[in-house]
């Protein structure tokens, strides 16, 4: 006889099982701030947003869960079902290791990756204070402000200079003083910090390209234009044909 003390199961119900926590992190992952906050334009979306101010607005405000649960699902549309069973917050990259464990975070699967094999040596140059600084910095302020760089239209309180002058003086700044004393963050050759954080400003440099080419930060361009041309960038952002098997 079934538990009266359990909740039933709801195999056809996709929101059964996933914390609003999971919902909103997704959400966040998926989109950015400013296209949330652009989707769904509540004050925890749009200023100064983090997961922990989202939920507890959420969780006493219903009409605006149900906008994150109406977009969530709008989110998951396309989602392949073993994405979705292996991390609910339907974003990739998702890394299902062989003992079982699921990682969800770029960082962390860049981590494992060069535990199993880092014949450059990667992973221990980027493990100084001063290297998590800087990946500390780009995962959380300079995001943050990249975001409104881009959408700068969705938040018309700023101009888009000013937001990409709070990107800069966060991580470009940090960055040029370091690239001036040695080609790679990781010193003369790169390391994990490099190819963390290089994407991001490669993020940054298109929003504006003609400004770009130009701007105060010679070194950061250089370092830029080298991972861009690099044999690895080519081989990493090369499209591939892969089967996937739903029997």
């Amino acid at each position: 006889m079934p538990d009266a003390h359990l909740p039933a199961a709801q195999p056809n119900n996709p929101l059964h099982g996933v914390t609003l926590e999971a919902m909103v992190t997704a959400l966040a992952a998926h989109y950015g701030w400013a296209e949330l906050g652009a989707r769904i334009p509540v004050r925890c979306f749009t200023h100064e947003p983090s997961v922990g101010s989202s939920l507890k607005f959420l969780r006493r405000t219903p009409w605006a869960r149900d906008k994150v649960e109406s977009l969530y699902l709008y989110m998951l549309r396309d989602k392949p079902a073993a994405l979705l069973a292996l991390s609910p917050k339907g974003t990739v990259p998702v890394l299902h290791c062989p003992d079982g464990r699921v990682i969800d975070e770029s960082l962390d699967i860049m981590r494992w990756a060069l535990h199993m094999h880092d014949p450059a040596g990667w992973l221990p140059r980027s493990d100084t204070p001063a290297q998590q600084a800087l990946l500390a910095t780009n995962d959380g302020a300079f995001k943050h402000w990249l975001d409104r760089y881009k959408y700068a239209n969705r938040h018309p309180e700023r101009s888009a200079a000013d937001y990409r002058d709070d990107a800069a003086a966060c991580l470009l700044v940090p960055l040029e003083a370091q690239l001036a004393l040695s080609p790679c963050l990781g010193g003369a050759t790169p390391c994990l910090t490099d190819a963390a954080i290089f994407p991001f400003v490669r993020q940054f440099a298109a929003v504006d390209a003609a400004w770009w080419s130009t701007a105060p930060w010679p070194h950061v361009r250089a370092w830029l234009d080298g991972w861009l041309a690099s044999e690895l960038f080519a081989l990493v952002m090369r499209k591939e044909r892969y089967v996937i098997d739903s029997a």
